[in-house]
């Protein structure tokens, strides 16, 4: 309800469903009902798929993802990244010295996999992506696994 304002007919879609586990279908927000459902408070928003159709059948399920706003030129850092500690958004940085810097974020736009980073964090700054309740600022960790270029399993030598 409260996300219904940015959503107008004619914005990009996504469609994923089960049948195809690995295929993202393009769609275009066809309709928005003027009036919410007065039981479910819930906007009915229909989206046609533009490629791929002839691949989905009535009675599918689909996870629908709607782009309503885009920030261009912006730092992104996975989701699984950012902690909160309270309604403080919180990332731990590696730092040169295998010490680990847990900073203060402010997070802007986000999808499933990541997250826009306002403040907080500088391009470049390798994050820890698991296994943070077990980190102490200023705590020193082994890297076990770099699965990406910027993205590592870490492990704590010294913590909780």
């Amino acid at each position: 309800e409260n996300l219904i304002s940015q959503i107008e007919v004619g914005q990009s879609a996504s469609l994923q469903v089960t049948a195809y586990p690995n295929q993202d279908f393009p769609g275009v927000v066809t309709s928005v009902a003027p009036t919410a459902d007065a039981s479910t408070r819930s906007f009915t928003v229909k989206v046609t798929p533009v490629k791929g159709a002839e691949l989905l059948r009535g009675g599918m399920f689909a996870d629908v993802s709607i782009l309503a706003q885009e920030h261009n030129n912006t730092l992104l850092a996975p989701r699984t990244a950012i902690i909160e500690d309270g309604e403080q958004p919180l990332a731990f940085v590696v730092n040169e010295d295998q010490t680990v810097e847990q900073r203060s974020v402010t997070t802007g736009l986000f999808d499933n996999n990541r997250i826009e980073i306002l403040s907080g964090l500088r391009a470049g700054d390798t994050v820890v992506t698991a296994g943070q309740p077990n980190m102490l600022d200023g705590g020193k960790v082994e890297i076990r696994l770099a699965l990406s270029d910027k993205i590592f399993a870490i492990k704590p030598i010294s913590g909780k």
